[in-house]
């Protein structure tokens, strides 16, 4: 199973730590077509569109696509509405534009971004924000 991460699912981050350690069998930096946004709750959303989604390519096993639905608020039998987001298959590209072929990811309607007071990063980079402890994304 391929998916593409962007947020606290990559390597390092909280998600990461808690739900994908040990599991990943490869991964490697990537990108996607979209727009990337910073959410006031600690956490970025991809919403489809031109620009690029800089995160990195999971390959991993096939029984670890619940978890990863669950984390990101994603059930294929709920009503698009009912979602956080909307796991889609897209074409993943390296950092320097060669295809990676296709991959499943997470994006979120613009309307819903909106809603949440997202603010886009024009980089299409997120980093997450350093707790008061001084480590990134600490208890998000």
């Amino acid at each position: 199973m391929r998916i593409f991460v962007y947020g606290t699912l990559k390597p390092g981050h909280t998600n990461w730590e808690r739900a994908l350690r040990g599991r990943v069998e490869h991964w490697q930096p990537g990108k996607i077509r979209g727009r990337l946004f910073d959410l006031p709750q600690g956490f970025p959303a991809a919403v489809a569109g031109p620009g690029w989604v800089h995160g990195v390519l999971l390959h991993l096993p096939p029984e670890s696509l619940p978890t990863i639905d669950a984390i990101e608020g994603y059930a294929p039998d709920r009503p698009r509405t009912a979602n956080t987001y909307q796991r889609l298959e897209v074409p993943a590209f390296t950092p320097e534009g060669d295809s990676l072929g296709e991959a499943q990811a997470y994006f979120m309607d613009e309307e819903r971004v909106r809603r949440l007071g997202g603010t886009e990063l024009s980089g299409g980079e997120w980093q997450a924000p350093a707790s008061p402890g001084g480590r990134p994304d600490a208890g998000t």
